[in-house]
């Protein structure tokens, strides 16, 4: 992620595996967090925080993989009209997912868990 904002490193590093290589990190780890989380036996907000922040920051990566499998998809179908267009419209689903949905499910998430955290006054 920090390849986008920086000009100088992006080219430098473009089409190398070193840009994907920060969203496989993110993925794993929030797979990591869902899986934990899901796993646990404790019940309570805390754990719903922590299950949708750990399946949004998995989303991010999964829904940027099916926008471009959609997306090449529906130029395989060219010629087939309807399939096309229903193609373009699944892969925009994913990509508005991946750009919009999910990070704010994760920000939003992410916060959640802090305040749970804090009011719960476990923290060291």
């Amino acid at each position: 992620p920090i390849l986008l904002f920086i000009p100088g490193l992006r080219n430098l590093l473009r089409g190398s595996i070193f840009f994907l290589l920060p969203f496989a990190v993110f993925f794993s780890l929030g797979l990591a967090l869902f899986i934990i989380a899901l796993r646990s036996g404790k019940r309570g907000k805390l754990r719903t925080f922590l299950i949708l922040n750990g399946a949004s920051a998995s989303g991010v990566f999964a829904s940027i993989l099916l926008h471009n499998a959609f997306y090449a998809l529906s130029i395989a179908v060219g010629d087939i009209f309807l399939l096309r267009h229903l193609m373009e419209v699944v892969g925009t689903i994913f990509f508005f997912a991946a750009i919009f949905i999910f990070p704010i499910i994760f920000l939003v998430t992410a916060v959640k868990i802090i305040t749970v955290i804090i009011r719960s006054g476990k923290y060291p």
